[in-house]
């Protein structure tokens, strides 16, 4: 019965496996919420007039933000030359701002008071999630005792469904809480928006439930073992209580008081006879009698 654990196990803990992967690649991830735009420049310029088409595009996780700026610069004489620029840092020591990391207690500034927004919803949707995961961790060594028979399904199932709704509900929180970078931005402005980050976390809460559930078809059956094993020893035990007492009495012989002629008590009163002599029948109903003999006072077989 206890390799009927191993399948679900071994199926529960690669499914879940793969759900978890998703969550741990996308908390270090900057694709959380992206933006991008394109424009054209077109410089007359006396001497050596230009065109440049740049395009901008931003990305903004739960603590980092990366910049990318691509440009393609052409001169009149059909000479082009393209750049790339792209920088990686951490929300709150944005190097574009001038004054350096952003102190969120003191600034006053409404672009820094934002980046400090989206600093602190970072920090608690990476907090819910890396809690989700460290249950589904839990649940994994739960799964690596349950295989034994000690663990029924349905704890695993519970706690590995409590790990799949804080890593669904990490990425709302952050969401939520995440500063509306849209709300200066014109009819025909580029807009942010979410991006595969945020939408990988969330469908990875499916694929632990569906782990959870695969888990839950594992069986107890250490403990009826380990009963049915004491229910042996004690019958065991009774038996050999037994066994001594049977041996015994088959060992030791049977004395019978018919057997033992003779063996009567000298208190014991008899019936006086016709005859002169004090008789007595022993056992009753035997049929067996005893004379007194008077000078010793003894029962004597006749």
């Amino acid at each position: 019965m206890g390799n009927n654990n191993i399948k679900p196990f071994i199926i529960g803990i690669v499914i879940c496996s793969l759900g978890a992967f998703l969550p741990v690649d996308m908390l270090d991830s900057t694709s959380w919420t992206t933006y991008s735009s394109s424009d054209t420049v077109v410089v007359n310029d006396v001497y050596d007039p230009y065109t440049l088409d740049y395009t901008t595009e931003m990305e903004i996780g739960l603590h980092e933000a990366t910049l990318v700026q691509i440009g393609n610069l052409c001169y009149e004489e059909d000479e082009c030359t393209d750049s790339e620029e792209s920088s990686t840092f951490s929300i709150l020591e944005n190097p574009y701002i001038e004054n350096g990391p952003i102190d969120c207690i003191k600034t006053q500034e409404e672009d820094e008071i934002e980046l400090c927004e989206a600093e602190s919803a970072g920090a608690i949707g990476h907090s819910i999630i890396l809690g989700g995961l460290g249950l589904l961790a839990f649940t994994f060594v739960l799964a690596c005792i349950g295989v034994m028979g000690y663990i029924p399904g349905w704890v695993l199932k519970l706690f590995s469904s409590l790990a799949a709704i804080a890593i669904f509900v990490g990425p709302i929180a952050w969401f939520v809480m995440f500063p509306d970078l849209n709300s200066e931005m014109g009819p025909g402005d580029d807009k942010w928006g979410l991006a595969n980050a945020f939408y990988l976390t969330l469908a990875s809460a499916p694929v632990i439930f569906v782990g959870g559930f695969v888990f839950g078809r594992m069986e107890t059956f250490a403990f009826e073992e380990d009963d049915d094993w004491d229910d042996d020893e004690q019958d065991f035990d009774e038996v050999d209580d037994e066994y001594p007492s049977f041996t015994n009495s088959m060992s030791r012989p049977v004395h019978t008081e018919y057997e033992q002629p003779g063996q009567v008590d000298v208190n014991s009163q008899g019936v006086w006879g016709d005859d002169g002599y004090e008789w007595i029948e022993h056992p009753e109903g035997s049929e067996i009698w005893y004379w007194r003999d008077q000078e010793t006072g003894q029962w004597v077989r006749h």
